[in-house]
């Protein structure tokens, strides 16, 4: 029994230190309230790097109907929010979903994710 205090105990001061440590800053002006264009396509499944200011949208997967005639999704866009538009970069060789990408030296890396498989479609 003691020990479960103790352990219940230890938690509670770790969760305490926790949120002391943390930061609390509410956003600037109407940062989460500008309206922005919307995503040149729907999709689920997709993964997201910064490269220099821009912001890319990878893969992913379209549903036709639901759950079937899902279309694994090849396509790279880019986002300004400078210009606040979108862009179509040239598409990854292979269509992949619920994948990750990781930005290092300017340059995007997608790595493992589910790939094209009989009878999905890669657009």
């Amino acid at each position: 029994m003691k020990r479960h205090v103790w352990i219940a105990g230890s938690l509670f001061t770790i969760m305490i230190l926790s949120a002391a440590s943390m930061v609390w800053a509410p956003p600037k002006g109407d940062v989460w309230l500008m309206k922005h264009t919307p995503l040149p396509s729907q999709r689920v499944g997709f993964a997201t790097s910064a490269v220099n200011g821009k912001i890319y949208l990878i893969g992913g997967t379209v549903w036709d109907k639901w759950p079937r005639n899902g279309r694994v999704l090849s396509t790279v866009e880019e986002y300004d929010p400078v210009t606040n538009q979108w862009k179509r970069r040239a598409n990854m060789r292979i269509g992949r979903t619920l994948l990750a990408t990781s930005a290092v030296n300017g340059k995007i890396y997608a790595s493992v994710g589910v790939f094209k498989r009989g009878g999905i479609e890669s657009t």
